[in-house]
């Protein structure tokens, strides 16, 4: 899948207006999966526990979700969201001393699909959370 996953940008609408969606490399009008299937992992993950939620990326990839979020009043939002756009060992452990790992989904994001930086984060971070959670607990990478 390296190099066919994209950024998806939802902008809320007012209307029945057409949804204009930019993956990256051209405008579509819908998203790779229909909302209600995005809202209903969003709600079953919620009712599974979801605490905390952090995106693995660097540049790009994190900048626009940290904006936005960091612009959010910490009561609006059911979730915590973290980024994690440093390959510092003491930022890695930091953000996740933060978080309950059952109740924490970890992303990876890439533009590119190969950015080095994101994968050794996951990697290390894959390997800190092994010390607390059973392998069963991860997905393949």
């Amino acid at each position: 899948m390296q190099g066919q996953l994209s950024l998806w940008l939802l902008p809320k609408r007012r209307s029945n207006a057409p949804l204009n969606i930019w993956d990256g490399q051209r405008w579509q009008s819908e998203p790779p999966c229909p909302i209600d299937e995005i809202q209903d992992f969003a709600d079953e993950m919620i009712s599974r526990g979801l605490k905390t939620v952090i995106l693995i990326g660097q540049g790009g990839s994190t900048q626009a979700p940290m904006t936005l979020t960091k612009y959010n009043k910490p009561d609006s939002s059911l979730i915590t969201f973290k980024t994690l756009d440093s390959v510092s060992a003491v930022r890695v452990r930091t953000i996740l001393a933060e978080c309950d790992p059952k109740t924490t989904l970890i992303i990876q994001s890439s533009k590119s699909g190969g950015t080095i930086e994101p994968t050794l984060v996951m990697k290390a971070v894959r390997t800190i959370l092994a010390e607390s959670l059973p392998e069963e607990k991860f997905l393949p990478t």
